[in-house]
C-alpha cells in the first residue's frame, strides 16, 4: 500500500515498492529496462491504462487461475512512436485505487505483442485478497494501471556449450515461458535448456501445451513433479501412494510428457545436471522466497555453479 504519486520515467522511488519483499524490487533496479528491440519508446515507462480484452480461467478445471489479456487503452490515438516491451523474465506493476488508497502488485507477462501494445498475465486469485476480489471483479473494457517492466534478466546467445535449467514452482512458470520461447525459436542459439516444473497435481499444470510444444525442439527436456497427485487405481489408493508407473496415471500424460509423482529433489538435479558436466551452467529458479531459498541452497552444496551470478531468482 503507498500513497499515489508519478515518478520520475527512468527511476523508481519508495512509492513504487508494493511492500511484498519480492526478489526483483524495483527499490534494487537503479532504471527501467532500455529497449533493446526498437528505437521506439516503451509506453510502459510511466504508469499508463490498458483496456482489458480478454478476462479467463486458465483452464476449465482451475476458476481461480486466470489470463488477462490487456491492450493499450488509446492504441488508435497517435502512438506510432511508442511500443509496449516486457524482456522475457521480467515483470510489470499493476496499479489500483481501492478504497481511497494505491495498491501495487507485481506480474509476469507470458506474452507480449510488442507493435498491438498488447500483454497477457496469469493471476492466481486468492480468497480474501483485497488485489485478487479487484481483478475478479474487472469487466471487458475496464481500464487498469501498468509500469515497467521490472528486472535484469537478459540471455544472450552464448559462444560456448551452455545449459541453462529453469527450476519452477506454481504459477512462477509464468515469466520462465517468454524465456524458453526466446532461446528455442533462435535458431543461432544452441542453448540447452532443462525445464523442471513443480506444481501440486496434474490439475495444476500451467502452461501445459507450451510445454508439450517445447518437447518439439532438440535442444530442449522438461519434467513435471507432482507433490500432491492423488491417484484413482484402487492399489495405489491401498498402499497410500503412487509411484507414477501405474496405467491409470500414464494415461493421463499427454505425448513425451515427463511426469513423477513427487517433490523435486537432491537426486533429481544430480540425475539431471551430471550429462553436462563441462557446459557452462546457469540457473533460473522462479517461487516463492522459501522454494527458492531451498533450491539455491541445494545447488550451491551441490557445486553446480562456479560463481554466485549463475543463479538467477526471478
Amino acid at each position: 500500500m503507498v500513497s499515489a504519486q508519478d515518478n520520475d520515467i527512468d527511476s523508481y522511488t519508495e512509492s513504487d515498492c508494493c511492500g511484498n519483499g519480492c526478489v526483483n524490487c524495483v527499490l534494487n533496479v537503479k532504471s527501467i529496462s532500455p529497449i533493446e528491440i526498437t528505437s521506439k519508446q516503451n509506453i510502459l515507462r510511466n504508469y499508463t491504462k490498458f483496456t482489458l480484452k480478454n478476462k479467463q480461467p486458465h483452464t476449465p478445471l482451475l476458476p481461480d487461475v486466470i489470463d488477462l489479456h490487456f491492450v493499450y487503452a488509446d492504441v488508435n490515438d497517435g502512438a506510432s512512436e511508442f511500443c509496449v516491451h516486457v524482456p522475457p523474465g521480467h515483470h510489470i506493476m499493476m496499479r489500483a485505487f481501492i478504497e481511497d488508497k494505491v495498491w501495487l502488485r507485481p506480474y509476469s507477462p507470458f506474452w507480449v505483442d510488442t507493435s498491438k501494445f498488447e500483454f497477457k498475465i496469469l493471476v492466481n486469485l486468492k480468497p480474501q485478497g483485497l488485489m485478487s476480489n479487484y481483478i475478479e471483479n474487472l469487466s471487458i473494457g475496464d481500464k487498469v494501471e501498468f509500469r515497467g517492466p521490472i528486472g535484469s534478466f537478459v540471455h544472450k546467445t552464448p559462444s560456448c556449450d551452455k545449459c541453462i535449467y529453469i527450476i519452477t514452482q506454481g504459477v512462477a512458470i509464468a515469466p520462465t515461458i517468454p524465456i524458453v520461447e526466446q532461446i528455442l525459436h533462435n535458431e543461432d542459439d544452441l542453448t540447452r535448456v532443462y525445464h523442471l516444473n513443480c506444481f501440486t497435481d496434474i490439475n495444476h499444470i500451467y502452461f501445459r501445451k507450451n510445454l508439450n510444444d517445447f518437447n518439439k525442439y532438440w535442444n530442449y527436456e522438461g519434467h513435471i513433479y507432482l507433490a500432491h497427485q492423488v491417484c484413482s487405481n484402487e492399489k495405489c489408493q491401498n498402499s497410500g501412494s503412487c509411484c507414477g508407473e501405474c496405467e491409470v496415471f500414464r494415461k493421463l500424460l499427454w505425448y513425451k510428457e515427463s511426469a513423477y509423482i513427487r517433490r523435486l529433489t537432491k537426486t533429481d538435479l544430480e540425475k539431471i545436471c551430471c550429462n553436462n558436466l563441462n557446459y557452462q551452467k546457469e540457473f533460473i529458479i522462479s517461487g516463492t522466497k522459501v522454494f527458492q531459498t531451498s533450491i539455491s541452497e541445494i545447488i550451491n552444496e551441490m557445486n553446480l555453479v562456479n560463481e554466485k551470478e549463475d543463479i538467477i531468482l526471478l
